[in-house]
């Protein structure tokens, strides 16, 4: 999660911006910045279309029953197993088990909604796609709106187990000897878009006319960040990330060969020194070609995207984006909201999905928008509900968005492509730190880690008075080959680009937690805009390269001193903030 924002109406000058340590976002029960995505026991889930295996007596399989214990004070997990009494089994509160609230032994709202979501709530192989067209989905299905943050709360195991079913479906097409998949969302991630939404989530849900099995569902709200120094910018070089970069490219050759020496005589001990000099040199060369070929990998890779992508590529959407109106959060005060712009938040289905962002949409432009108060309870924990002072009179009702934005998935992108979005960057300094640079915008997360699994958000957008249906399904074409842009106003618009990056990476406090994971995201896009895919400058190239060879995350003195003598030169900055970027949009009204 991001920063907690404390924005009155209208924009905060950044240099207000003030960072209040590692104990950010932390509510009755406290939760990681970022979500637990590591694959293991739990997050495997079972692929085949075949039962699971029955149980050895021929019986019911033994039901288990999770009690969520608080910590002891000692901090120490006891692992002793439980007497068997005849009695359902128990398990001991392990750490990655939803939370236990202090004091009472029972799970907190966060913990007990978790805790549902970890178990089916029908079998979910037997629930049957919904048909793509539209005359036979009206037959076997039907979508009913949902309004309410309780109302999205109690929805929230199916719409877990429908994630699930649709990546086991889409994992067992692909490989029908598939034994597991990992699952799309974790589960305290959907809990918190719902328990966390600015507002009161709305939405469809789809459900099996025969059985009342959810097929999908597609729930929306008003758009908000935990980092209130976000701003939407399109043109700036830094607001894609990095792209299919390999982060451990350079490991192989960190550890060198030590050599055998001779001390037994000057002469012995001096053509040892030469060799292991001889050694380290050969190592660093080849370590410094490993990221300059990874650099330029992304590079092309970005560029590949940015070719066949559809992009806000002159920036005129962000630039509209940036100049609507943004405020503090009604249902939490550390958030930052748009009014003006409505998000996807939580997107999923069996066959589904198209039909339910179409009527959602659709519902989007004829609903009426209130601004709902919100008041926290003593036992509520994070789960707000509306305050009682709200009586749907006009003082409380408010323009509808013009706007609608959401985050995809890689995969994703081509089909909210289809439905009229377009991707667009965004930036924001890292935990809303001072002395931190802008880079590529993480939604709802402050992980910063130089890889395809963990990199920048695939943000799109698009005027919601512009939508006019999904495009119909078009056949794959031939992969697209993508050149370099070998013309001069391009290679130096490239160059620019890179000591503008770089600029913003000598500024970076490398010292803080997460502050070398920006260093290096920046200094790998510098490197790939100054490649054969940018600026063509080989020793610019490798000059970068170099500051990565050097970089030490605990130490990366010498790192900055290669960036700012080898790239830099006359256009370092001198030692202090960062210098604001020449493109950005005028301040929003």
């Amino acid at each position: 999660m991001n920063h907690p924002c404390n924005l009155m109406d209208g924009l905060t000058p950044l240099d207000e911006v003030l960072d209040d340590g590692p104990n950010r976002r932390q509510r009755r029960s406290r939760k990681d910045i970022n979500y637990n995505d590591k694959i293991d026991n739990r997050d495997l889930c079972y692929a085949s279309d075949e039962d699971p295996p029955a149980p050895t007596d021929g019986g019911e399989a033994p039901k288990v029953t999770v009690v969520y214990e608080p910590d002891s004070s000692s901090g120490e997990e006891n692992d002793e197993p439980d007497v068997d009494d005849g009695q359902p089994k128990t398990k001991k509160h392990r750490l990655g088990d939803p939370p236990a609230s202090p004091g009472d032994g029972r799970p907190d709202a966060a913990g007990e909604a978790v805790g549902r979501m970890a178990t089916q709530p029908y079998d979910m192989r037997k629930v049957p796609w919904a048909p793509r067209d539209p005359e036979e989905f009206e037959k076997a299905s039907i979508i009913t709106e949902v309004e309410g943050r309780s109302e999205w709360t109690e929805l929230l195991q199916e719409m877990m187990w429908v994630c699930n079913e649709a990546a086991r479906r889409a994992s067992v097409a692909k490989n029908p000897g598939a034994k597991f998949f990992d699952k799309p969302l974790a589960a305290d991630y959907m809990y918190d878009r719902v328990a966390l939404a600015a507002d009161e989530p709305w939405g469809m849900v789809a459900r099996d006319r025969e059985t009342n099995s959810m097929q999908g569902f597609c729930m929306l709200g008003t758009f908000a960040s935990w980092d209130k120094t976000m701003r939407w910018a399109s043109r700036d070089p830094r607001a894609w990330g990095v792209a299919d970069y390999d982060p451990n490219c350079g490991r192989q050759y960190s550890r060198r060969k030590s050599l055998k020496k001779d001390y037994s005589d000057e002469e012995a001990e001096a053509a040892a020194a030469q060799a292991a000099g001889d050694a380290r040199a050969k190592a660093d060369e080849r370590k410094l070609q490993a990221y300059v070929a990874a650099a330029n990998g992304a590079a092309k890779a970005a560029a590949e995207h940015a070719a066949t992508e559809r992009r806000d590529a002159d920036g005129s959407l962000t630039d509209e984006l940036e100049r609507t109106q943004r405020r503090k959060a009604e249902s939490d005060a550390r958030m930052t909201e748009w009014p003006d712009l409505l998000e996807v938040s939580l997107l999923g289905g069996l066959g589904c999905g198209g039909q339910l962002l179409a009527a959602s949409l659709k519902r989007a432009t004829e609903r009426t928008y209130r601004r709902t108060r919100f008041s926290a309870g003593a036992k509520d924990d994070d789960a707000g509900r509306a305050s009682d002072d709200d009586d749907g009179g006009d003082s409380n009702k408010q323009k509808p968005p013009r706007y609608v934005a959401l985050q995809a998935t890689e995969t994703a992108v081509p089909f909210y492509e289809r439905h009229g979005f377009s991707r667009v960057g965004a930036l924001a300094k890292y935990r809303d730190r001072r002395d931190m640079p802008e880079l590529a915008y993480r939604h709802w997360n402050d992980r910063i880690c130089v890889s395809q699994t963990h990199g920048a958000s695939h943000m799109m957008a698009m005027r919601l008075g512009e939508y006019a249906g999904a495009a119909p399904r078009e056949a794959p074409g031939p992969k697209i080959k993508v050149e370099p842009d070998a013309s001069d106003e391009a290679r130096a618009r490239a160059k620019a680009d890179v000591i503008k990056i770089a600029q913003s990476a000598i500024q970076c406090n490398t010292n803080v937690i997460g502050g070398s994971g920006v260093f290096r995201e920046l200094v790998v896009l510098a490197q790939g805009r100054a490649g054969p895919w940018g600026a063509a400058d080989a020793t610019l190239t490798r000059s970068l390269a170099r500051v990565l060879v050097v970089f030490k995350s605990n130490a990366c003195g010498s790192a900055k001193q290669v960036l700012r003598t080898e790239v830099l030169g006359d256009d370092a900055p001198p030692d202090g903030g960062d210098e604001p970027p020449s493109d950005a949009p005028p301040a929003n009204g």
